[in-house]
């Protein structure tokens, strides 16, 4: 809590946020003292620098203004955050940076491929997978492991269906959601999974939707792969 136990709030909050004068030093010396714990602190750190504020305080918000956002105007020309802020409670958040992250989520999707014979593990390598892509803030890579996920979900619920109830209202129901699943997997260019997703269902499919899906689509796609 070094900002929150600093005794001079307000003028903390002003020298950080650049509201200062040509007489601040005099009035404030003080701060000087401080000034130098900070930069201690600053350049000794070999990696990374962790401010710790478990309080609000008018001098801890003034910091992390001016540290994580570009609303407050630097010296020279560049103007760009310099920290980031992390949730105290989430450890993995403070100790990964956002390319770990991606490493990681990359790392589990990759996984998921390799156990497809396995769907639950599957589903949670891809859980994993989105987490990790989320933290690092892509999300590009995030909505490809969404779309996975949706269709090994498809696959866990309805692998003990059978073909009788393909004619019934709840077939249709079936058959709808598959081709959304399907269509958002091309769309994402998870090719291999469509033709995973088809095979499994494929006996719960009606004939006539079974067999123009296979000739007019999956053998196409086989063809590529």
């Amino acid at each position: 809590n070094f900002f929150e136990e600093l005794p001079q709030q307000r003028p903390w909050r002003n020298l950080l946020l650049g509201r200062v004068g040509s007489e601040f030093e005099s009035k404030f010396s003080v701060i000087g003292t401080h000034l130098k714990l900070l930069y201690t602190a600053i350049t000794r750190c070999i990696e990374r620098l962790f401010f710790v504020e478990s309080k609000g305080s008018v001098a801890g918000d003034a910091a992390v203004r001016r540290l994580t956002t570009t609303s407050v105007k630097h010296l020279g020309d560049e103007c760009r955050a310099l920290a980031t802020r992390s949730n105290v409670h989430d450890i993995d958040a403070m100790i990964m940076t956002k390319d770990e992250f991606l490493a990681e989520g990359l790392s589990s999707a990759e996984i998921a491929e390799s156990d497809r014979a396995n769907l639950d593990k599957m589903l949670t390598s891809l859980n994993r997978a989105i987490f990790y892509f989320e933290k690092a803030g892509n999300t590009l890579y995030a909505s490809k492991a969404r779309a996975h996920r949706s269709s090994v979900h498809f696959r866990l619920e309805n692998r003990s269906q059978v073909r009788n109830i393909v004619n019934t209202e709840g077939g249709m129901v079936i058959e709808t959601k598959m081709a959304r699943i399907m269509e958002n997997l091309v769309k994402e260019g998870l090719l291999r999974e469509v033709i995973d997703l088809f095979h499994s269902a494929e006996s719960i499919l009606s004939r006539y939707t079974a067999e123009h899906l296979e000739r007019d689509f999956i053998l196409k796609i086989e063809s590529m792969q």
